[in-house]
């Protein structure tokens, strides 16, 4: 197996004039070197979105031109890491610098140099408008104005991206193992920008230390295939912790200017919406982090008039992705700050002017144009509100003195299972069952560390009426498991849980038909329950096992039983919630400390208790850092200037607060056993949480995130008018 390095741009934007790999080319024990002269000009997006145009398709393996710092300039494969670290200095470049743009708004401007091909750097401009907005606006008692602006994230995954390719030449297969939670999207890339039969393309999912939207696209694998295929051996590519702060991906920086127009009595009558995403130097998810804020995400409060505009611009800085919340965290932010800001004004309780405008269940998510079915929003609130003594401890704050205030505050979110109707949702399922009554189940859906195996054979349990330890889980494997298309949009438990459900009943079925026959009972009167084949309100009966040995073995009818089962949503689930943060502020040093976070969240049905309370610890962890310390900093020639963790700040357990998870369960009839999605929701209302918290307690609000000790600071002092530029 031979070792790969890639040698990246040292400069934001520029044209490789020159290039010459000779002299590391004759370095001992380097196999090959590759540059954009040796890589098809196949243009490609790494997302597993269909891509509806082929604008959107920005990307080469390599390319003559090299658009943010850091960006791929060629690769060398060696016989190990030292060399091939050697290797890339020996690599000879003359650079062409152009003009590089790092603000998207400035990007915007029709005077600003083109990063690609396109006539502008607006990469995309989504709308959606519904309603009359300038009735909407008339009719208001007060109009409230913002501008809100949130960082760049890093995903922080423990384990790097990491792949190993193996292209047979005699075969013509290629092989990868890879961590992605997408193989099947892997594969389509791998198949069309290699030009590899789709066939000859197998895609295996190692184990994942953490993903959060991070490696849901090809990043190495096309890199790491060529360079096998260029030199007929295996070959290894692993990204250093440098390396997946600035060549990997990030959650989209994003800025919100908001309009909403209110009643007296806080009805809201009109919202108007306009965000600009920084997408970096490729498009990625950039476009459809847009056109999920535009939709599904709006729908949380009730409106008759609304406009949005969305416009995902390109700069020259590291690329931004699919991450954790995929576009709500950054649009909450803003939304749930401004309501907090009409509740003050207009001298009503936060807590009931979002009860007074959440949406319910039988309502239409007007983004979707979706009927909600089941919403536990209103009891979301309510439970939160009850654990946190909400109306005790508000009063309190405005009767503190002294340097240090407590402060308690809540938002709200929503969250979709699945990304229908927006893009096409496949999952499908394979159970077999053994002669000894065991099962396994045969899956796209991969596991990430979140416990989606659990769940899913949880399913396959429940539904053959066998114990948790008799069933097994494959997954992860092109070459084995039935189509996924991915782990995104919190779909797993809802989409390919429904999937694997299905199949397990199907399984379940002809247990029951072949039993019918054994037992001479008609079937309508057989259950499946703890290992045996019963009929109703009985115990006695015949093991499933007997049942499965007699039907593979027999001489007369003998046949396999297994289920197999593809499902595509109709309909999307969203799920809800609320969140409470109770804070410290120290008004000598604009210190923020979290005391408490009580996250309320509505999943329709908790198939495994404590994952769910552990993802949402997680969340509420991911999303404390996202409020008060995480922040990618790019310097003015576009150098990422904390791409490690030293400075770039995650929290630590000793930073965590107190915690409590409340689980809501309205059930969710299109779900299996009643479950929703989970696992992003949760961090969506985290951070206008604590800023809401931050202003009950001392009456500073500031509309940027990270809420820095120093930004804290300027804001006590410009409430004093202390602060001098």
């Amino acid at each position: 197996m031979l070792y790969a390095k890639i040698l990246r741009s040292p400069v934001a934007h520029a044209r490789i004039k020159k290039i010459d790999v000779e002299k590391a080319n004759d370095l001992p024990g380097v196999s090959c070197v590759i540059t954009y002269k040796d890589a098809p000009r196949v243009l490609f997006n790494g997302s597993g979105t269909p891509i509806v145009k082929d604008l959107f398709k920005d990307e080469y393996i390599l390319d003559d031109k090299v658009r943010f710092m850091g960006d791929k300039v060629a690769a060398v494969a060696a016989v190990d890491n030292d060399t091939a670290e050697e290797a890339l200095k020996l690599i000879e470049i003359e650079y062409e610098e152009l003009p590089a743009i790092f603000d998207p708004e400035k990007a915007m401007q029709p005077s600003a140099s083109k990063i690609h091909r396109a006539e502008h750097n607006i990469l995309a401009h989504v709308k959606n408008e519904w309603g009359d907005i300038d009735e909407g606006f008339k009719e208001a008692d007060y109009v409230f104005k913002g501008r809100y602006e949130t960082p760049r994230q890093a995903h922080c995954s423990l384990e790097p991206h990491a792949c190993v390719a193996h292209y047979n030449r005699v075969s013509g297969e290629l092989t990868a193992w890879t961590t992605t939670h997408a193989p099947f999207v892997a594969q389509r890339n791998l198949s069309e920008i290699l030009d590899i039969p789709i066939n000859k393309v197998r895609v295996i999912t190692t184990a994942i230390g953490g993903a959060f939207g991070g490696k849901n696209e090809v990043i190495l694998e096309p890199l790491c295939a060529l360079l096998s295929k260029r030199s007929s051996a295996p070959v290894k590519l692993v990204l250093s912790r440098n390396e997946e702060f600035i060549g990997t991906r990030t959650r989209h920086p994003c800025t919100v200017t908001l309009k909403t127009g209110v009643k007296r009595d806080g009805t809201i009558t009109a919202r108007k919406i306009e965000i600009i995403l920084n997408t970096g130097a490729y498009s990625s998810h950039g476009p459809y982090v847009a056109m999920a804020m535009s939709s599904r995400e709006i729908g949380l409060y009730k409106s008759q008039n609304l406009r949005f505009d969305g416009y995902c611009v390109y700069t020259n800085t590291p690329v931004s992705g699919a991450f954790r919340g995929y576009g709500n965290p950054q649009q909450t932010f803003a939304v749930e700050s401004q309501l907090d800001e009409i509740a003050e004004r207009l001298g009503l309780d936060p807590l009931e002017l979002r009860i007074k405008n959440g949406i319910r269940s039988g309502d239409v998510n007007p983004g979707t144009r979706l009927k909600i079915d089941s919403c536990g929003l209103q009891e979301c609130m309510m439970q939160g509100a009850e654990r946190v003594a909400w109306r005790r401890k508000r009063m309190m704050a405005r009767t503190q003195s002294g340097t240090k205030r407590r402060g308690l505050g809540m938002a709200c979110g929503l969250h979709c299972s699945g990304a229908y109707p927006y893009k096409p949702e496949c999952s499908s399922a394979i159970v077999t069952v053994n002669p000894d009554g065991t099962a396994r189940l045969f899956v796209g859906a991969v596991d990430l560390g979140q416990g989606s195996s659990t769940i899913l054979a949880q399913i396959v349990a429940e539904e053959l009426g066998i114990g948790l330890n008799q069933v097994s889980v494959t997954s992860g494997d092109t070459a084995v498991v039935p189509f996924d298309q991915g782990v995104y949009a919190s779909r797993t438990t809802y989409v390919s849980g429904t999937a694997t459900l299905l199949a397990a009943r199907e399984v379940k079925m002809q247990i029951l038909e072949k039993a019918s026959k054994l037992l001479d009972i008609d079937e309508k009167y057989l259950q499946v329950k703890n290992e045996q084949v019963t009929r109703k309100g009985s115990e006695e009966g015949i093991s499933i096992s007997k049942v499965i040995s007699e039907s593979r073995y027999s001489q007369k009818d003998g046949t396999i039983i297994i289920g197999k089962a593809s499902f595509q949503p109709l309909k999307n689930a969203p799920y809800f919630g609320a969140q409470f943060a109770e804070v410290e502020v120290d008004t000598e040093t604009g210190q923020v400390t979290i005391l408490k976070l009580v996250s309320a969240q509505d999943v329709g049905k908790a198939i495994n208790p404590m994952l769910v309370e552990g993802q949402m610890e997680g969340m509420m962890h991911m999303s404390m850092g996202y409020a008060l310390t995480e922040d990618l900093v790019i310097g003015e020639n576009g150098r990422v200037l904390n791409p490690n963790f030293t400075d770039y700040k995650i929290l630590h357990a000793s930073d965590m607060p107190d915690m409590e998870s409340i689980i809501v369960e309205p059930g969710e009839s299109s779900g299996p056993f009643g479950a929703k999605g989970l696992a992003e929701g949760g961090l969506v209302p985290t951070a206008p949480a604590i800023v809401n918290a931050i202003f009950n307690a001392v009456g500073v609000r500031i509309n940027e995130i990270p809420l820095t000790s120093e930004k804290m600071l300027k804001g006590l002092r410009k409430q004093k008018n202390e602060y001098k530029e």
